[in-house]
């Protein structure tokens, strides 16, 4: 989570609200069949010399921008860093933790821009599942062989560990 300040908010008054942040490729949005409602996405030349751009989700939009097209609005994402983060595009609302979390406030923003140190890969295809692990693996560390490679779930273990409760109840 990173504190979200608009352009134009007082921060003296309040603490800034904080914002649940994924920091995701350009294929991340395609690869999770995410729609795009309005801007655009990231693109292969947004990098680290390049001015900082972010996508939000449509729950974001409704709370920090309501009746307004966030498109174009900057935020600062630390009140530590000066830095400005314009925002590019809103993707409709998804669940991508867990059946109960469309409606939570988030922000991307492009890994080519803030490289992160934790990496999860979204892989799809017809493969089989209990092989995926291995080949992630041998892939990774044909790249770097010091790089651990751990916790490889499918989607269908994600979501049911996402509904346990749920069915225990």
């Amino acid at each position: 989570m990173f504190p979200l300040i608009r352009k134009g908010q007082d921060v003296q008054s309040s603490q800034p609200p904080l914002i649940d942040t994924s920091i995701v490729s350009p294929e991340h949005f395609h690869v999770l069949g995410m729609t795009l409602l309005r801007g655009g996405l990231f693109v292969d030349q947004d990098l680290e010399d390049t001015p900082s751009i972010a996508v939000i989700n449509q729950a974001a939009a409704r709370t920090y921008w309501p009746n307004q097209n966030p498109v174009g609005k900057r935020v600062r994402l630390s009140a530590s860093k000066p830095d400005w983060t314009t925002i590019v595009g809103v993707m409709a609302d998804a669940r991508t933790e867990s059946l109960a979390d469309a409606a939570i406030p988030q922000v991307y923003l492009d890994i080519y821009q803030r490289p992160a140190k934790d990496l999860a890969f979204f892989l799809r295809g017809q493969v089989d599942p209990a092989t995926i692990a291995a080949q992630v693996r041998t892939q990774v560390q044909a790249v770097d062989p010091n790089r651990p490679v751990f916790h490889a779930e499918t989607l269908n273990d994600i979501l049911s560990s996402s509904l346990a409760v749920r069915r225990f109840s």
